[in-house]
Formats: C-alpha cells, sequence, structure tokens
C-alpha cells in the first residue's frame, strides 16, 4: 500500500517541502491548563462577535453503557449551567438578541463537540458569553428531572433523524469503519440507553472527558482581540485537568481489498452506485501536501467537466456522474465515482460509469478541458480574494474551528491563491493524467449499489461488470473549439428616456425606450458583488391547464439547453474563467431572471439576458432526459411516506385543481417542445412590462452603458400584461386530513390557520412577532417542559397572491401515542397567548433579536433586493432598518394579543396528521 501512496502522489512531488505559513493574522494561544485559544478581528458584520467552544471529545469516547451521551450532555448544556439555572440561559441570551437555532447552537459528532454563539458587542454581553462558555467547559449542573426530560427531547431527536438518507448512511457507515471504534457509536446513540442511563453516567462522562487540555476557543468578531485574551484568560484558567486519559484513536481501518455491497431502504425514491478507492490521507502540514491537496480536487473538477458531456447525450443509463474525495476517520479518504440511474438500468448504468472512467485512464483528460479548469480556479480564486472583506466573523469562526478540530493549518486567503497559482502555472497535463491513473490503481475499493428493497440484482453481476471494467474502450472524438466569449453582433446603443433618483433611500429608476424599467441601487458593502432580478406579471397563470406543465417546465429546459450552436455544457466552458450566474424562470404569477455577477462580468450578465431573449433553443437531448426522470420520479415518490402524504393532502386541500397539484405521468408524456417554445417565447417576447434591479457594487456609469446595450434591445410590443387572477383555489372551513402511511413509528402533526386580512407592514410586523412569540412558548412547553418533539416549527406569513391572506403554520413529530395530547397542548399554548396577559420578555426577545438579524442583513445587496422588488411587484412601502427598529418598537404585549385573537380566529382550520401504517383507524379522515 505504500507503494501505491508514492505513486499516487509521486507524480506531483516538488523539492520545496517548506511548511505552511499559518494566517498571520490570528492570534495564537494556550493557557497553563492546556486549555487552546485563536483570535481574529473582522469587522462584518458590525459590533458582532462569533465564537466556537470546541471540544475534542465525540461519541468515540463513550463507554459500551454510554452510547449516545455525548450527545445528551450537549443537549444537558443548555438545561443549566453555575451561573444559569435550567432554561435561564436561552432566555438570558435571547433578551440580548440571539436567535436559538441561527446564533446559538451546538452539536456532536464523532470526534468532537462544538457550542457556537454569535452575539452583538453591546453593554456586558461580551463578559456575560465568556461566563457562558466557561460554563459549558467545566461547570454544566446536571439533576435527574432536567435529564429525564432531556432524554426525551433526545429521543423525538433520534426519531425525527431516522429517516431514508441516516439509514442508508448506517449501511455505508458499517462497511466503511468495520473493525475499528467508529462502528458502534453513532453520535445519536441507542435507545434503550438514552432511555435507562443514570445520572451519575452521564455526569461520569461530562468529568472524565471535559478535560480544558482537549479544548480550543474560537472568537472571531468586530472587537479588541487583546482584551478578549484577557477574557480568556479569566474565565477559562481556573479550568483543571483531572486525569490522565488519552482520546481514542479517529482512525478508520484499511480494508486493503475490494468489496462489493448492496444497500437497501424501501423508502428511496433514487438509486445510485458508487465506486470508491481507498488511500491513505495526511494532514497538511507542508506545501507539498497543499500541492497533493489541490491536485485532488482539480482532477474532480476535470472529470466532473468530462461527465457532464454524458449528460448531454439522449437518455444515458449513468445520470449526474460526478467525482468526489471524502475523509473517513483521520486516516483514509474515500475517492468515489457515483451515478444514478432510472428503472432498471443498475448494470448498464455500471458499465456506463466505469467506461467513463477507463476511457480517461486510457485516453488522458483533454487538454482544453485542461485549460478551462485551471482557468476557471484562477477566476474563483480572484473573486473570492477581492471578496474577502465580504466575509463574516460566522463563516470565519466555523472555518477556523474546523481546521483546529483536525490540525490543519489555517492560512491567509492572498498566501493560499499565490500557492495555487504557483501550483497551477507549474501544472502540466501529464501529471494530472499520471495522478488520475495512479488513484485508479488503488487495491483497496468498495463498489456499493443503493438500491429499493424489490430491485432484483446480485453481488456477481455487478463483480462481472467490474472485472470487464477496461474492456471495448473507444478513443475520444474530437471537441469543438469553444471562443472565450459568446459574441453579440451589430448591437446598437439605445436610449434612456427617463431617469429618476430616490433621495432618502438612494436607488435610481430609468426607464429605456422600449420600456423596459430598471431599478439601480450601488452598494459596495458587498464587495466586487452584484445582485441582479428582474419580474414581468403573468406567469403560467394565464395558460391553460393542459399547458401547465409545459409552462413550469419550460425555464428549466431552455436554461439547460445552451444559447444558437453551443450547447449548455459548451456555454459553461465558455464561461469557465468568468463569475456570472442567471437562470430564467417562469412561476405562478410572474416571470423574470435571476442572476449575480463580480464587477468585471456586469457586462456578461446583462448579456445573458439578451442571449436568453434572443438565442434561447431546445435541445432535445435535455427535453427527453428530463420527461424521463419527471416520469421515474412520479413512480419512485410512492415509495416516500412524506411524498405521498404531501401529494394526497394537496388533492384534498385544493379540490384536485390541476394549477397546485402534482402533475402525473400523462402529464409529463404530453409536454411538448412547440409548446415550451410557444410559452418560453411568449413570456420573452415583450419587456415593455419587466423590470430589472441591479444593486451592489458597480458604479452608475457602467449600468448606463450596459443597460443601454442589452437591455435596450429587447424586443418591445409595450402589451401592458397582468397575471390572471383565477381565485381562491383551497377549500374554505375547518377539516380533518388523517393518513397511515409512516413505514416508522412516527407521527406527523401539521396545523394550518388561514385569513383574509389585507396586508401592511404593519399587520406584517404583527404576524411576524406572533410567529416569534409562539414558536418560543411552543419551544419551551412542548420541547423542554413535555419532551414531546424535537422541535415545533412555526411559520407565519402572508400570501399576496391572488389575495391578501395571513397564513399561520405549524408542524411536529412526535411518538403516535402522544399525538392527540400534543396537539391539545399546542391549541393551549394559542388559547393562553389570546387570553392571558403575555409576559413582556418575550416581546422584548423578539424586539432584540430582530434589531440584531437586522444589523446583520441590513447593508447587504439581499435586503435592498427585497425591499426594492416588494415596492415595485406589489407596492409595498421601503423602510430602511431604522424605519424598521421603529416599527418593533410598537409591538406590545396587549398588540400580540389582539392579534392571536384576530389571525387564530378563523373558520379556515386544517388540522392533519401522518400517521404508521399499522394504526387503521379513521384511514384518510376528513370532517368538516
Amino acid at each position: 500500500m505504500k507503494k501505491i501512496l508514492f505513486l499516487v502522489f509521486s507524480c506531483f512531488c516538488i523539492a520545496d517541502a517548506k511548511d505552511l505559513i499559518a494566517s498571520k493574522s490570528l492570534i495564537e494561544g494556550e493557557l497553563k491548563n492546556g486549555f487552546k485559544y485563536t483570535i481574529k478581528k473582522n469587522e462584518k458584520p458590525e459590533n458582532m462577535a462569533s465564537f466556537r467552544l470546541l471540544v475534542r471529545v465525540g461519541s468515540l469516547e463513550e463507554d459500551e453503557d454510554q452510547s449516545g451521551i455525548a450527545h445528551l450532555v450537549e443537549h444537558l448544556a443548555f438545561n443549566g449551567t453555575g451561573h444559569f439555572e435550567k432554561n435561564s440561559l436561552i432566555d438570558f441570551l435571547e433578551s440580548l438578541g440571539v436567535d436559538f437555532g441561527s446564533h446559538l447552537n451546538a452539536s456532536t459528532g464523532f470526534d468532537k463537540t462544538i457550542y457556537q454563539l454569535q452575539i452583538p458587542l453591546k453593554g456586558d454581553n461580551l463578559e456575560k458569553t465568556m461566563l457562558i462558555f466557561s460554563d459549558w467547559a467545566g461547570d454544566i449542573r446536571m439533576n435527574k428531572s432536567e435529564l429525564d426530560k432531556e432524554r426525551g427531547v433526545v429521543l423525538e431527536e433520534e426519531r425525527v433523524r431516522n429517516n431514508v438518507n441516516y439509514r442508508i448512511y448506517k449501511q455505508l457507515h458499517e462497511v466503511a469503519y468495520d473493525k475499528s471504534r467508529f462502528k458502534d457509536r453513532m453520535p445519536i446513540g441507542k435507545r434503550d440507553i438514552i432511555e435507562n442511563i443514570s445520572l451519575k453516567r452521564v455526569e461520569d462522562f461530562y468529568k472524565t472527558w471535559y478535560q480544558p487540555r482537549f479544548m480550543h476557543f474560537v472568537a472571531v468578531g468586530d472587537f479588541d482581540e487583546k482584551k478578549i485574551e484577557k477574557l480568556i484568560e479569566k474565565n477559562f484558567s481556573h479550568l483543571k485537568n483531572t486525569n490522565k486519559k488519552k482520546l481514542y484513536k479517529r482512525n478508520a481501518l484499511d480494508p486493503k481489498t475490494m468489496q462489493f455491497k448492496i444497500f437497501r431502504d424501501k423508502e428511496l425514491t433514487s438509486m445510485g452506485v458508487n465506486f470508491s478507492l481507498i488511500s491513505p490521507y495526511r494532514v497538511v502540514k507542508t506545501q507539498e501536501d497543499y500541492k497533493k491537496d489541490f491536485l485532488i480536487k482539480f482532477i474532480a473538477k476535470l472529470f466532473n467537466l468530462k461527465a457532464r458531456e454524458l449528460e448531454q447525450t439522449k437518455n444515458p443509463f449513468a445520470k449526474n456522474v460526478r467525482f468526489s474525495t471524502n475523509l473517513f476517520g483521520d486516516n483514509l479518504y474515500y475517492h468515489t465515482f457515483r451515478a444514478n440511474f432510472l428503472e432498471k438500468n443498475a448494470i448498464k448504468a455500471y458499465k456506463q460509469m466505469l467506461n467513463l472512467i477507463y476511457s480517461v485512464d486510457k485516453n488522458g483528460f483533454d487538454k482544453r478541458d485542461f485549460e478551462i479548469v485551471k482557468a476557471d480556479i484562477r477566476a474563483k480564486n480572484d473573486y473570492e480574494l477581492k471578496n474577502i472583506k465580504n466575509k463574516t466573523s460566522n463563516s470565519y469562526a466555523s472555518e477556523i474551528s474546523y481546521y483546529k478540530a483536525y490540525d490543519e493549518i489555517y492560512l491567509d486567503k492572498k498566501y493560499a491563491v499565490d500557492l495555487e497559482n504557483k501550483i497551477l502555472d507549474a501544472l502540466s497535463l501529464k501529471e494530472v493524467n499520471l495522478c488520475f491513473r495512479n488513484i485508479l490503481k488503488s487495491k483497496s475499493s468498495l463498489v456499493y449499489f443503493v438500491l429499493p428493497n424489490d430491485y432484483e440484482i446480485s453481488l456477481d453481476e455487478i463483480k462481472q461488470v467490474h472485472k470487464k471494467r477496461k474492456n471495448a474502450i473507444k478513443k475520444e472524438k474530437k471537441k469543438k473549439i469553444l471562443p472565450n466569449s459568446i459574441e453579440v453582433k451589430n448591437l446598437k446603443e439605445g436610449k434612456i428616456i427617463s431617469q429618476k433618483y430616490d433621495k432618502k433611500y438612494d436607488f435610481y429608476e430609468f426607464i429605456l425606450e422600449n420600456g423596459v424599467r430598471v431599478v439601480y441601487k450601488y452598494n459596495d458593502y458587498e464587495k466586487n458583488k452584484i445582485k441582479f432580478k428582474a419580474f414581468s406579471k403573468g406567469g403560467y397563470s394565464l395558460y391553460d391547464t393542459k399547458f401547465l406543465v409545459d409552462a413550469r417546465a419550460s425555464s428549466k429546459v431552455i436554461s439547460n439547453s445552451g444559447f444558437g450552436e453551443y450547447n449548455f455544457l459548451e456555454v459553461e466552458k465558455i464561461y469557465a474563467d468568468k463569475i456570472v450566474n442567471l437562470k430564467p424562470y417562469i412561476e405562478r404569477y410572474f416571470e423574470g431572471f435571476s442572476g449575480s455577477s463580480s464587477n468585471k462580468d456586469f457586462e456578461e450578465l446583462l448579456k445573458g439576458v439578451y442571449l436568453f431573449a434572443k438565442q434561447y433553443k431546445i435541445d432535445d437531448n435535455v427535453l427527453f432526459n428530463l420527461k424521463q426522470q419527471m416520469l421515474e420520479g412520479l413512480e419512485k415518490e410512492k415509495n416516500s411516506p412524506q411524498i405521498s402524504f404531501s401529494n394526497e393532502f394537496n388533492k384534498f386541500y385544493f379540490n384536485n385543481n390541476k394549477r397546485y397539484i402534482k402533475e402525473d405521468k400523462n402529464d409529463v408524456k404530453n409536454i411538448s417542445k412547440k409548446e415550451i417554445l410557444k410559452i418560453y417565447g411568449d413570456r420573452f417576447s415583450d419587456f415593455s412590462d419587466f423590470t430589472f434591479f441591479i444593486i451592489g457594487d458597480v458604479k452608475k456609469q457602467r449600468v448606463e452603458k450596459y443597460i443601454k446595450l442589452y437591455l435596450a434591445n429587447l424586443n418591445s410590443t409595450k402589451r401592458n400584461e397582468n397575471y390572471k387572477n383565477r381565485g381562491l383555489a383551497h377549500i374554505k372551513g375547518s377539516h380533518t386530513f388523517i393518513k397511515n402511511l409512516n413505514n416508522q413509528n412516527m407521527s406527523t402533526i401539521f396545523l394550518s390557520y388561514k385569513k383574509q386580512i389585507p396586508y401592511s407592514l404593519e399587520e406584517w410586523v404583527k404576524l411576524k412577532a406572533l410567529q416569534d412569540v409562539l414558536s418560543e412558548k411552543l419551544r419551551e412547553y412542548i420541547r423542554e417542559e413535555k419532551s414531546g418533539a424535537y422541535g415545533v416549527a412555526v411559520r407565519a406569513y402572508f400570501e399576496r397572491l391572488p389575495k391578501d391572506e395571513a397564513v399561520i403554520k405549524i408542524h411536529f413529530a412526535c411518538d403516535p401515542k402522544r399525538k392527540e395530547e400534543l396537539s391539545k397542548y399546542v391549541k393551549e399554548v394559542i388559547r393562553e397567548i389570546q387570553t392571558k396577559e403575555l409576559d413582556k420578555k418575550y416581546i422584548n426577545a423578539f424586539i432584540k433579536k430582530e434589531n440584531t438579524k437586522l444589523d446583520e442583513i441590513s447593508k447587504n445587496n439581499s435586503f435592498w433586493e427585497s425591499e426594492l422588488m416588494n415596492f415595485y411587484m406589489y407596492g409595498n412601502k421601503i423602510k430602511s432598518p431604522k424605519e424598521y427598529k421603529q416599527l418593533y418598537k410598537l409591538i406590545t404585549p396587549k398588540i400580540l394579543q389582539e392579534s392571536a385573537k384576530k389571525y387564530f380566529d378563523t373558520k379556515d382550520i386544517i388540522y392533519a396528521q401522518l400517521n404508521p401504517k399499522k394504526e387503521n383507524k379513521n384511514e384518510n379522515k376528513r370532517e368538516k
């Protein structure tokens, strides 16, 4: 095996094996007790900071009778510490503006536990935050009452996570980690142990393994680094190492042989084959290590570009062929080729994937593709380097903690880019081909198919195909020579006939001579980034139901078909050295474009709009493949209880109205190239009623230049269209809908309240506040007090079309035996908000959380895109962050109580259950 490793990497050895240079922007330190820390100053967002406490302890450290306890300890960290009793920790943090889930969270894996927190830097928040992390590190207080509550929550989490993807992963896990400590230590744990473990054994784990020498604290934010360093010393120096235990090895065992496996699950909605080649991995410490790692990523990009050629053919057996590399344990790389397939094409798909792999082995990669990938990497690196000031503290904190968890060196972006450019300068196609071939020489490999239970196939068939994998490899065909850009000839600049400037919100509105309206706002807060959007009223509301599926499919087919003489992949290759993303869309009430670009490639973005309007086409292979995938998807969806339930519910709720339910096989079979071209052509034939939004780091002069060149040359018939109001389609009144489809012992409960209420920004804020307060109270009662659900999701919003309707949706999953009890509790919490005086702490927490979110996002392009689009789409008032904060201040307990009465006092209520199959009572129950 050592010889093979040498072969894999000897193709790219450079005599210079210098150590990598760690980022100079970091302050690194270690206290006398072994507690390590990393500090980085970062000003995005302003007056905010993100923290991570990395505890390099996970389920691998559990004894046989402690399965799942590392994860349970992480949960108990929020149920009481030395300075915060029970759930007062969450209440305290939310009072500071911290949102549980997005700003405050934790996770447990095999080899680490991470606590994360993002806070606004106001008052003494920083000092109190350090106190919280200090408590988590050494003073989590546990008692039997809180343990019993939290074990119920963890059991419900296990119930929710037991889905098809998890079950397939477990089968792979048991093979990949055979004979290693990983195999029987899934972080979620074993139900019988979680149900019965004693408080003492939980405390034993915490006291044994939460040692300061296993901890690393990461702080990134808009703060004084020296102050942070002093606070770290103050809050973590007292922690003691109480034993000399060592962490268990994190290594997976190399099988040193070839294995063939079939993983099955009856709920699968897609099938696949994977071919993994296994090689040793070592931590990246030197420039040579970095080059080896970089080369693997380069090969993945190059092979995936090659694999996409298969997608351009008609009905390939192997679909979505991709290559990637993943780390198993801390010592093995799995270089994996994977493909999906339809119907009974497992063997044919595997043959085709192997043919693709070994055609590259024989013929090598294409020289032009090699240059395209190099250009793509350079362009993306240049873009990321220019965007480095946009990177948020939260992003940095996550990145740094990952590097520290695996003892890797965190690099400055410029240093990494310079290193990669140096590698690219020296890299040859011959070296890449040699490395790819040597990866294929590994003696350790795993071939596994992912199939439904009823799919008949034998391991012998698979082995025979693999044995003959190098047979009948054909020589590559010559490829078309592609230009560096798609030319648009003979365009003359149009005219801007009017220009308005909104001084209050600092944006321009241009009207072009063809009627196109362009809304432009300069915003350099996100350096080198431009957001782009466009809309026109109409969508597929205008078409008869027999053409609905054509209309829904049209933008997807067109956007994947390319322009003029070039197919989609050829267009992608032409644009490889550009940072441009653009797609047309046709939705229920609107059509338009959505995209983004770098400052440098702004012209290409607008040129793309022109190409989608003037040089669109349908690739017959793309249309045929899409129809085949849709047909197969409809068939395989029957395996999924969740999808089947959703489809059946929509039929019931929308009275089988074709505009709102899933298409059937006949609909798909009848999708017509002629109709798609007709519909797309119709929606994008008149741009006089289109509004375009350009928001970001691009100067007004360039905007004017290119909108006159490209947007002013779009077709215009000035028909002034609108969408077609076909009325409310959903059923009215109170209804119950029950389906017994689940294969697992789980019920999912859905509650929906709808009421026609005229939209206003003030009403939207009230609804938003109600959503937050209801979420908090349900979390406290259903999750924390009753241990009935892992989480209760609440979503409240306004549907604007065809009529204004306020909507509140609640759903959760639970033990089927408790579904009626917990549903009753949900309704009781709603009644309590309606009838009892609300504690003002909930309102204060809502206001502070929303203000914190505004401080995070209000300067971003996305915030202003949303504000401006809603103004032009629906006539909403534009509001600045300051004005939003004023609206939030108006919310009081009494206003919220009145809002709860108003929104929940409706006749349009849906109560739905998705239950296990074994429950046969009240099947398909519907009652008014």
